[in-house]
């Protein structure tokens, strides 16, 4: 979202360093591929999906179609985004090429 953001003209208080990274991430997006097989290998996966509608759209789609909830936890997103970015900007963010997925609890 930044790099698009800024493909569109808005200026952020940032870094150069910070602005090529957030291009060449929106220009040039990475498979997770690898990261997937390593997780559906070492972990119960019970369901997956790629974000591109972003993040927040993308977990109600699996939310409700697994018949379960989720709680957000906002400390865990990248403090250099939430200094930048609005929490609403950084869940509604699509096309990173991430995946978004449960795991089966496990309690000991």
């Amino acid at each position: 979202y930044l790099g698009y953001q800024i493909l569109e003209g808005k200026k952020y208080n940032i870094s150069e360093s910070f602005q090529q990274q957030a291009l060449e991430k929106h220009l040039c997006p990475k498979s997770q591929f690898k990261l997937a097989q390593e997780l559906f290998s070492n972990y119960e996966i019970s369901a997956c999906m790629d974000i591109t509608d972003g993040f927040f759209q993308d977990l109600q789609k699996i939310c409700k179609s697994s018949k379960v909830g989720a709680l957000i936890f906002l400390e865990n997103f990248p403090a250099s985004l939430k200094n930048i970015l609005s929490i609403e900007e950084i869940l509604s963010s699509g096309e990173q090429l991430n995946f978004l997925f449960f795991l089966k609890a496990r309690f000991t």
